[in-house]
């Protein structure tokens, strides 16, 4: 088994087989025949680690190498098998791929589910390859979860996303992504939102993502919507390096859309009102 991943139904079958599985028209889990709710591959990085351990240390060499070289390697270069040549994988997948969605779905996997596997992977690689998924559409949801998760991580270098995404096109796509229902991809949205104005490198690249359709007003209703999308909304919309300067330009916007959030109430301390002063009569 090269590369464990597993179906919605818990059952974990090697990739590249229960791809030709679903590539052939079944919607079912092959040892259960259940209907499969949703066709994505989530990779058993339990097991992964098993059969490389296995393999490292296993009294006699495995008879075929190749026949693992995509994911396990011998015992003198293991890293192949890490987490790290999972998502290169993964990425691979994402570009050639119609719809790279399923494959980004599994990168988040891969970095939510252990912070030591997370330090091996080339975060600000990834960034840069990722963020032009951002702009394929019904990808941007899944792109920008895999983005936030780089932008948090310690030492992830926040203007990785912005040298390899268009801003305009980067923020149209995640006004898209604030315009739906959910609130953990809003969330997202936000934070990656936040790292592509602070590094906009001009005010022209800040209007282009300021002047995206329905950013400004959709930052504003995420903000109103709890603590933690209130502090990204917020950070998006401070986030402008060009804030200070003239009206037309994008900083503007932002640092105007941000005062009126403020004093709407929307986060931060409500604005006090004085009391009403009786007129003498």
């Amino acid at each position: 088994m090269r590369s464990p991943v597993s179906l919605c139904t818990g059952v974990t079958y090697d990739r590249s087989s229960i791809q030709r599985w679903l590539q052939s028209g079944n919607a079912t889990c092959p040892a259960t025949m259940q209907p499969l709710s949703s066709t994505d591959l989530v990779p058993n990085l339990t097991l992964l680690r098993l059969i490389r351990l296995w393999n490292d240390n296993a009294p006699n060499p495995n008879p075929n190498p190749s026949a693992i070289t995509s994911t396990l390697s011998s015992s003198s270069s293991s890293s192949s098998s890490s987490p790290s040549a999972a998502v290169k994988e993964l990425l691979r997948e994402a570009r050639d791929a119609a719809d790279p969605a399923p494959a980004l779905r599994e990168i988040a996997g891969i970095l939510e589910e252990d912070d030591e596997d997370e330090g091996e992977v080339d975060k600000d690689g990834l960034a840069a390859a990722v963020a032009p998924l951002l702009r394929v559409e019904g990808a941007e949801a899944a792109a920008a979860r895999v983005l936030a998760l780089v932008l948090a991580a310690d030492g992830a270098d926040k203007r990785a996303v912005a040298a390899a995404a268009d801003p305009g096109a980067s923020a149209a796509a995640l006004a898209r992504v604030l315009r739906t229902k959910e609130m953990g991809p809003r969330v997202d949205a936000a934070r990656v939102l936040e790292s592509l104005i602070a590094a906009c490198g001009s005010e022209s690249e800040a209007a282009a993502v300021a002047e995206a359709p329905d950013l400004i007003p959709e930052l504003i209703r995420l903000a109103g919507e709890g603590d933690a999308p209130s502090a990204a909304a917020a950070a998006a919309m401070g986030a402008s390096p060009g804030s200070g300067r003239g009206r037309g330009g994008g900083g503007g916007r932002w640092c105007g859309a941000a005062r009126w959030a403020r004093r709407r109430g929307f986060w931060g301390a409500p604005r006090r009102r004085g009391r009403r002063r009786r007129r003498r009569r």
